[in-house]
């Protein structure tokens, strides 16, 4: 085989591209590389499995968007190692076995002079040891906003707070017992925390006073007004109320505790977070992150769906899930738990698991208003173990169970016109037969003009669209002979169809061309012509078991001598006809002629021409499966 590819003129195989190109392997000049274009974002799954966005992202330009950043210790002999070096002690303390003792008498503190902490976001942690009795607590006067948290207990305790103070103040309250390992840390950087908002373990708190907080990203990289952005974040506490994106863009971000996902275009250069009321709640929000999304949306996809690169093509379609991942937007019955935060088939903790609590409506669902011919898709795996899942429709039909293990699976369904509950997705039923009263789910899709799963379309509160992938003019007069040759694919459709859609070799005309197509007559078949000046030299309709497996189809011509082989067999030869007479064919596309009609939907794991007839031999080596 791979003698006869370096006979070849033209190989295109899944290995590179550009944007607005699929690149050839050969010819070396650049000449044989196909335009491409689809003016629009699209998935693939990558080689290490995981479903990925082929649209150009940046990196992240948001510093620090987890808040776990931690600066160099401020406190000097925390652990009281060097006796009471660096501290002052008040009345009543003392030191012993590396620990700061209190003998309950009153109120006096034990303090150290810490340079250049005004302003400064702290977390500060110490240890209570042989505790007795009474209370200790930070210095009011060390806070830009009091807050009287008072500490007692054996224990390691820990607290943030923006400082006031180039000093730390610990306060005894008839405090009876020790204290050690004493830290501060300034956190929080990168960022600015309005007197509203401060840092947690947990992420930034926006509260209600003494004004609705606010957080303003210091260390980041400037947004570009009306570029398009991701921006993906995680509220680990809400008790109601909302949060918004920049002041300027008022856009307001889903505040229920989980992951979530917002696309905007931006309005301003800043990155501002802030309550949208003052309302008494508090919201907590972490793993802050913001991409630019490019416009290099011309970028075909190299899909690795079942662990070999091809070529993936296919026509448009709109995912009508409005939320196909953010699954706190769905509606979950009574008796049924979601939880974010779990590993997703992308790589981020985006996922869901769904939980059974009871038998009283224990489903989640989304009323989409779907067709009866929908389709549907969603990736579901286990938490543990293997399971049985009612997924995608109502638990009444029959065609709904499925099979789910450790291992993230896409699993797909078509509707029909009897089906129960057709206009609602059934992200999950367990009302159903399956044995599962758990598991993971993300990345829902349904489609209302195609009776199989595209690629997956992520949204985020709307329907998203993602165009036709076109990709034309491969070729030149140089890489095409026009008196003979061989046109050689090795493809597999997306359904098995009767809508015809072409790989062509041609002039740029529809009377000189020969084409590998999908049959129109047949679902199950292979079309392969040539035509000069419009007269049909050959023609045949080969029936294969599945065109939606991958098939290897070739046409040898030459005056008077055609053959046209399929997974390693001559199907049909002709010993007379005619072809186009030098300099003619200059141009191979995944289209009808070189246009957008008759455009292949499609994989593709090899496209190659050879510019002289090969032998029964080697056909026979090309196509063998």
């Amino acid at each position: 085989m791979s003698n006869l590819l370096d006979k070849a003129s033209i190989i295109l195989t899944p290995t590179a591209y550009n944007n607005g190109e699929a690149l050839c392997v050969k010819p070396s000049d650049a000449s044989g590389d196909f335009q491409f274009s689809r003016n629009s974002a699209a998935t693939r799954v990558n080689a290490q499995g995981l479903v990925e966005n082929v649209q150009i992202l940046s990196s992240n330009l948001v510093q620090n968007g987890d808040f776990s950043e931690e600066g160099s210790e401020e406190v000097s002999n925390g652990s009281f190692t060097n006796g009471s070096t660096n501290w002052s002690l008040g009345t009543g303390w003392s030191i012993a076995e590396d620990k700061a003792v209190y003998d309950g008498s009153g109120y006096d503190a034990i303090s150290q002079i810490i340079p250049n902490l005004i302003g400064k976001v702290l977390k500060f942690q110490f240890d209570i040891v042989d505790y007795t009795s009474g209370t200790i607590r930070i210095s009011p006067a060390n806070k830009e906003s009091f807050s009287d948290i008072r500490y007692s207990n054996n224990g390691t305790y820990v607290e943030y707070y923006t400082s006031d103070q180039d000093r730390l103040d610990l306060q005894p309250q008839l405090f009876d017992g020790s204290i050690t390992n004493i830290s501060i840390k300034e956190v929080g950087q990168d960022w600015d925390f309005s007197s509203g908002a401060f840092v947690t373990d947990i992420g930034a708190r926006l509260t209600e006073a003494p004004t609705a907080g606010v957080i303003n990203s210091i260390g980041y990289t400037p947004l570009v007004i009306g570029n398009n952005y991701k921006m993906t974040y995680e509220i680990t506490q809400s008790i109601s109320g909302g949060v918004k994106l920049n002041s300027a863009i008022n856009t307001s971000m889903v505040s229920s505790v989980g992951i979530h996902t917002k696309y905007f275009e931006a309005d301003n250069t800043f990155i501002q977070i802030s309550r949208t009321d003052s309302g008494g709640n508090d919201i907590t929000i972490t793993n802050i992150s913001i991409i630019e999304i490019t416009t290099d949306t011309n970028l075909p996809r190299i899909n690795y769906e079942n662990g070999c690169g091809s070529w993936l093509f296919e026509p448009q379609s709109t995912n009508l899930v409005t939320y196909s991942e953010d699954f706190s937007q769905w509606v979950a019955g009574a008796d049924i738990s979601i939880q974010s935060g779990y590993l997703a088939p992308d790589g981020n903790n985006t996922a869901y698991k769904v939980t059974k609590t009871g038998t009283s409506q224990p489903y989640l669902t989304y009323n989409l208003g779907l067709t009866a011919t929908t389709t549907r898709s969603i990736y579901a795996r286990t938490v543990s173990g293997t399971g049985t899942a009612t997924l995608l429709s109502h638990n009444s039909n029959t065609n709904n169970t499925f099979t789910l293990t450790e291992q993230w699976q896409r699993f797909e369904l078509s509707d029909t016109a009897s089906s129960s509950g057709q206009s609602t997705f059934y992200a999950a039923d367990f009302r159903g037969s399956g044995t599962l009263t758990e598991y993971l789910v993300w990345g829902a899709n349904a489609t209302n003009d195609q009776d199989y799963a595209t690629s997956y379309i992520p949204t985020d509160g709307s329907t998203v669209t993602r165009n036709q992938d076109l990709c034309t003019n491969g070729g030149s007069l140089a890489s095409i002979n026009s008196t003979e040759g061989v046109l050689y694919a090795e493809i597999a459709a997306l359904e098995n169809t009767t809508s015809a859609q072409f790989i062509t070799i041609s002039d740029g005309t529809y009377n000189n061309r020969a084409s590998i197509s999908l049959s129109s007559s047949s679902a199950f078949s292979f079309r392969v012509f040539l035509r000069v000046g419009g007269v049909p030299q050959v023609d045949r309709n080969i029936l294969v078991s599945d065109v939606t497996d991958f098939n290897k189809v070739a046409l040898s011509y030459k005056e008077n001598d055609f053959k046209i082989y399929v997974n390693g067999s001559l199907v049909q030869s002709y010993t007379s006809g005619s072809v186009w007479g030098s300099n003619t064919i200059n141009n191979l596309s995944f289209s009808e002629i070189g246009f957008q009609s008759g455009a292949f939907n499609g994989k593709t794991k090899c496209l190659a021409v050879w510019k002289e007839a090969l032998t029964d031999a080697e056909l026979t080596e090309l196509t063998t499966i």
